[in-house]
């Protein structure tokens, strides 16, 4: 069960996205030096979103990679992933979602953040994390509307998910809805701070 500070249960859901999936930083946006693996970052709550969060990809069907796990450790990350939703009052459906979409819904950053990273790391895995995220009606809409976040680092952990869906390779296998797919695209090519006008005011996933 996650516990009841916000810095800590900030730290935990941070936590659980790393073992998912590692985030991978490239501060300096440079070529000349390999992207660092964040394995084990020093943080007291939520990690201020770096310059760029990217996402290994999973291989593209049939091709190997030393990089990826293997199939136990997939499995135990699937099982991660359910079980901690299971274990935070949500014992129907898609578990770990209702509980990611609850949180979701509270206007607190720290939080948001958490939760985008949880979402960043279940969007990178091969078929299973895309899988969630349609089953939970809304998801894509919430995702594809750009006047959610409140501020710089709120929109760059949104970008990463949405970053780590179009890198995903079976996005194009789990997703027939093309509109879906071209909207995740464009948000790609416009960046994380793009925001068309609208009159209408930020808005969480319940709006």
């Amino acid at each position: 069960t996650l516990p009841s500070r916000t810095s800590t249960k900030a730290f935990v859901l941070h936590s659980i996205a790393q073992v998912i999936s590692p985030r991978i930083l490239d501060k300096e946006h440079s070529s000349s030096q390999p992207p660092v693996v964040d394995a084990n970052p020093s943080f007291s709550g939520t990690p201020h979103a770096p310059t760029r969060i990217i996402t290994l990809p999973p291989p593209v069907p049939g091709q190997a990679s030393e990089q990826l796990p293997n199939d136990h450790e997939e499995s135990m990350n699937k099982r991660l992933f359910l079980d901690f939703g299971k274990y935070n009052g949500y014992n129907s459906g898609p578990t770990t979602m209702a509980f990611l979409v609850e949180s979701q819904r509270k206007p607190i950053s720290e939080i948001r953040d958490a939760v985008f990273d949880v979402l960043r790391a279940c969007a990178a895995k091969e078929q299973w994390g895309i899988n969630f995220m349609s089953a939970c009606g809304g998801f894509f809409d919430f995702l594809g509307n750009r006047h959610t976040e409140f501020n710089k680092e709120g929109m760059e952990w949104k970008f990463s998910v949405i970053e780590a869906l179009v890198n995903n390779a079976n996005l194009l296998i789990v997703i027939k809805n093309n509109e879906i797919i071209e909207k995740l695209r464009l948000m790609l090519t416009e960046g994380p701070f793009y925001v068309p006008y609208t009159p209408d005011g930020p808005v969480t996933m319940n709006s």
